[in-house]
C-alpha cells in the first residue's frame, strides 16, 4: 500500500514539475547571442514615433577599438532585454558623416538617449559596462514615461481593425502564461482527490476483509492440530 501511494505521490509531482517549467520556457526571451536589435537611421526614428519608445541611438566606428570592446556590452543578457524597450539605432561615423556631423560626433562610441521627437534625454561618452548602461537605460525610461503622455505605450500602432497591436501581442503572451497554470491547479487538485479516495477505498476494503475475517469459525481461521 506505502508503494502505492509512493508512486502515486511521485507521478504527481513530476506532472507538476512539468506544468511549472513549461510556461517559463515559453516565456524566455530570444537568445542572447543575437545581441540588441539595430535598425537603421530613419527606419528606427520612424518606429520610435509609431511604437511610443524612446531611441537608444550610438555613433560607432569599424576601426575603434573602443567601440569593439562596448560591442561586449550590447552582448550582455540583461542589456539585451532592456533594450527591448527602446528602438536601438546604430550609425557609423565614417559611412553616414551626415548624421554624425548633425551631432557633433567627435570621436566614438557615443550613445544617445532620445525621445521619439528627437529630443535628448541623456548622453554616454565613451565605453560603458552592462551594469552602469543598465541603470542608464532604466532612468532614460523613467524619465521617458513621464514625459512621453504619461504612458510609453499610448500610442501603439493599429492594425486595419483599428486594433492596438502591442496590446493585443502582450495580451495573448499573457493568456499563453496563465493557461498552464490554470491547467497546473486542476490537474493538482485532481490528483489529490484521486489519492484521498484511493486511501479511503484502501482502508475501508481493507476494514471489511479484517471483519469477515474475525465472524469465520475458529476452524476456518486457525488450521487443525495434528494429533501424534
Amino acid at each position: 500500500m506505502k508503494n502505492i501511494i509512493r508512486t502515486l505521490i511521485i507521478i504527481h509531482v513530476l506532472v507538476v514539475s512539468i506544468l511549472i517549467t513549461a510556461p517559463a520556457l515559453s516565456a524566455q526571451p530570444a537568445d542572447n547571442n543575437e545581441g540588441v536589435d539595430w535598425q537603421g537611421y530613419d527606419d528606427g526614428f520612424l518606429q520610435s514615433q509609431q511604437q511610443g519608445k524612446p531611441i537608444m541611438l550610438e555613433f560607432y566606428q569599424n576601426a575603434c577599438l573602443f567601440c569593439k570592446e562596448q560591442n561586449d556590452t550590447y552582448l550582455d543578457s540583461g542589456v539585451i532585454k532592456k533594450s527591448k524597450e527602446f528602438v536601438c539605432i546604430r550609425v557609423d561615423v565614417d559611412a553616414e558623416i551626415e548624421i554624425a556631423e548633425e551631432y557633433e560626433v567627435g570621436f566614438s562610441p557615443i550613445l544617445y538617449f532620445l525621445m521619439p521627437n528627437g529630443s535628448e534625454i541623456n548622453i554616454i561618452y565613451g565605453v560603458i559596462e552592462p551594469f552602469d548602461l543598465i541603470a542608464n537605460m532604466t532612468e532614460a525610461l523613467e524619465y521617458f514615461d513621464s514625459n512621453y503622455k504619461g504612458q510609453r505605450f499610448e500610442q501603439d500602432p493599429q492594425d486595419d481593425n483599428g486594433n492596438i497591436q502591442n496590446g493585443i501581442e502582450r495580451n495573448e503572451s499573457n493568456s499563453d502564461i496563465m493557461l498552464p497554470v490554470v491547467v497546473l491547479i486542476i490537474v493538482s487538485i485532481i490528483a489529490v482527490i484521486a489519492i484521498i479516495k484511493f486511501v479511503m477505498v484502501y482502508k475501508k476494503n481493507r476494514s471489511e476483509n479484517n471483519q469477515e475475517a474475525m465472524a469465520k469459525p475458529d476452524e476456518f481461521r486457525f488450521p487443525p492440530q495434528q494429533r501424534y
